[in-house]
């Protein structure tokens, strides 16, 4: 989806790594929720913060760089 709107190389590569980040979200919905935006939504949001330099590329959005300088001593 985020190559839909930015030129970017989105490389898969295989991984051993066990865990799953899936979530089901048919609990919430049953209780009437629903979200105001859709994931391409963001995507827009986000490229458009970006762009204006509301977002910048810094350290605390990396979670091992923060770790490593804040967190791992």
């Amino acid at each position: 989806m985020v190559a839909k709107h930015v030129k970017a190389d989105i490389v898969v590569t295989p991984s051993n790594d066990p865990r799953s980040y899936r979530i089901n979200s048919d609990r919430l919905l049953a209780t009437g929720f629903r979200p105001k935006k859709t994931v391409e939504d963001a995507i827009k949001e986000i490229i458009g913060m970006y762009s204006q330099g509301q977002l910048k590329d810094e350290d605390r959005w990396y979670n091992l760089k923060w770790m490593e300088r804040d967190v791992v001593k």
